[in-house]
């Protein structure tokens, strides 16, 4: 008997471990489903998301609003949550089945959403359009609007490859839908179609309304093909005698982060690499990391009929590669003024911006991750510091050294916009409202290269270049509208909007290049250049005016607040066209 104790022991902790890992394996393996329902009228929810809390493993109800879901260990609770209804957490427990009635959201339901020469009730949207309010806005250092979004709106992506603090995002709604013309949203500011984003600073807005679908987007034609992005400024006072006044700093730091793996000097030369005798990092002779800072300080208030709200803003963008970063001072100023009894009603939007920008040649990052890295920044050979300027260089095809790319090249620009609008809107009837809007948008941008004489990939070919640019544009619109609305019965109403519009758009500009220069003067002094024919100089000239006319209108039926209409029209004549 004393011998059969040892494996009786063995067999029962075998079994042991055996019953614990069928214990774990059935949890890993558990599941649990469940029906959600509205509460009110007791139907299926299709397409609710069903999370677990803490994760993103989730699902999405069927037509029948159930799911099913497979749970792991410390799964603990459910999130389920729908458009229009409020987020709902259930705990799980030892339930394998359970039904979740989700409760109307009647505020967010009641939310006015901007659609295009006027706004709805969220309830009442026939089409695909999201609303984001400050809240919902990302937060940080973002330095353009569409920031704001960036996450926030299913289907639209925004990014900006490389991280240049100059360069433009891409903006794109449902992916590419168009070819050969700007596949952008059309951006709408404060009613104003086609604004730049430069006309608003981020710390100013209200509200921003995306319109993702044809139907939504129709009311602007041709140009809302890709979408259309709503933006609202005005932040206006809104309780009597009371002045609001904000003023906030915050600072950002950025650092490089995941770059590239390259050859170390070793690994170069053992791969038959040349060795020059240096040790080079290259790219961290370019980059560091970079501090910029934002300061906002506005005031808003009302007395009276009148409301107001005035701001400054100011950013100061640096790059993680040096010398790239702006500086951009905004102001704004929004007026409202209402009169006769509020039938009457003012709205003055002022926007002015300027913007000064500095970069270098963006190739410079490229040559500085393949340069050979045992090479110096600086030549040792009195014959190569007087022809490159003292940096090292090799004559080969499309090979430049780094350091001296980013500091024999320059680029600066200066950017001006002003958005002036004027709106003023009356009360013929209690539900029959007039309104014309009448705004200009003008940029102005003046831009210089530069060249060095010594500069190895164009100057000591040109004995150095240097240019100047300038481009106007001026878009001036004015539209009017008139909305009625009225009640056909005791469950049907009815509105009509009703509306034309003409914009003039003037371009102009020019452009100057010379070479061959006695000494690095730059873009201030063009007269010094002593050849203005051939290569690496450039004279040109050019200006346009287009016209584009438009005739518009929409019809919204609500019946018994279940049944809703909507149908939008736009028809244009363009200039442009012939």
């Amino acid at each position: 008997m004393r011998n059969y104790l040892p494996k009786l022991k063995s067999l029962m902790l075998a079994m042991a471990l055996f019953m614990g890992a069928a214990i774990g394996v059935n949890a890993q393996n558990r599941t649990i489903s469940g029906t959600v329902l509205d509460a009110s009228l007791g139907d299926p929810v299709p397409g609710a998301t069903v999370l677990v809390k803490g994760t993103t493993r989730g699902t999405a109800t069927d037509l029948d609003g159930k799911f099913t879901l497979p749970l792991q260990a410390g799964d603990q609770v459910l999130v389920i949550s729908f458009v229009g209804y409020l987020t709902q957490e259930v705990e799980i427990g030892n339930q394998s089945t359970i039904t979740i009635n989700l409760q109307e959201d009647i505020q967010s339901l009641q939310e006015a959403v901007v659609i295009g020469y006027g706004s709805q009730d969220k309830k009442e949207i026939t089409s695909a359009v999201v609303g984001v309010k400050p809240d919902d806005f990302n937060r940080g250092n973002v330095s353009n609007p569409t920031q704001l979004l960036q996450g926030k709106v299913a289907g639209l992506s925004i990014t900006r490859p490389g991280g240049n603090p100059n360069a433009g995002f891409n903006i794109r709604l449902r992916g590419l839908s168009t070819f050969g013309a700007n596949s952008s949203p059309l951006i709408v500011l404060d009613g104003v179609i086609g604004a730049s984003l430069e006309n608003v600073d981020p710390n100013d807005i209200q509200s921003i309304d995306v319109l993702k679908d044809g139907s939504a987007a129709a009311i602007y034609g041709a140009r809302g093909s890709s979408g259309v992005i709503l933006i609202t400024t005005t932040k206006q006072g809104k309780k009597e005698g009371v002045t609001n006044v904000t003023i906030n700093t915050f600072g950002t730091m950025d650092r490089a982060a995941n770059l590239i793996p390259i050859l170390s000097p070793e690994e170069f030369v053992a791969r038959g690499g040349t060795d020059f005798g240096a040790r080079t990092d290259w790219r961290e002779e370019l980059i560091s990391d970079a501090f910029s800072y934002t300061t906002n300080a506005s005031v808003s208030g009302s007395f009276g009929n009148t409301s107001y709200m005035g701001s400054v803003n100011y950013r100061n963008n640096n790059g993680i590669v040096d010398g790239v970063g702006n500086e951009r001072l905004n102001t704004r100023l929004n007026l409202s003024q209402g009169a006769l009894n509020n039938r009457l009603r003012f709205n003055i939007n002022l926007s002015f911006t300027n913007v000064d920008s500095e970069s270098i040649n963006d190739a410079a990052f490229r040559y500085a991750t393949i340069y050979n890295p045992t090479a110096p920044i600086f030549a040792e050979n009195t014959q190569d510091n007087r022809d490159f300027g003292g940096y090292f260089q090799r004559d080969l095809f499309d090979f430049f050294n780094p350091v001296a790319l980013a500091r024999q090249q320059k680029f600066v620009g200066e950017t001006k916009t002003a958005l002036t609008s004027y709106k003023v809107e009356f009360d013929i009837l209690p539900n029959l409202t007039l309104s014309a809007q009448y705004s200009q948008d003008r940029r102005n941008t003046l831009s210089g290269g530069f060249w060095s004489l010594n500069d190895f990939q164009v100057g000591i070919g040109s004995q150095g270049s240097a240019e100047r640019n300038t481009f106007d544009r001026s878009q001036r619109i004015f539209e009017s509208t008139l909305r009625y609305e009225t009640d056909l019965s005791d469950k049907l109403n009815m509105t009509l909007l009703g509306g034309v519009g003409t914009q003039f758009t003037t371009n102009q500009g020019f452009n100057a290049r010379v070479r061959q220069f006695l000494f690095d003067s730059g873009w201030n002094n063009l007269g010094a250049g002593a050849i203005r024919l051939g290569n690496n100089t450039n004279v040109s000239s050019f200006a346009n005016q287009d016209q584009l006319n438009s005739a518009f209108g929409r019809a919204n039926f609500n019946w018994d607040n279940t049944f809703f209409v909507s149908a939008s029209v736009r028809a244009e004549t363009y200039s442009g066209f012939g």
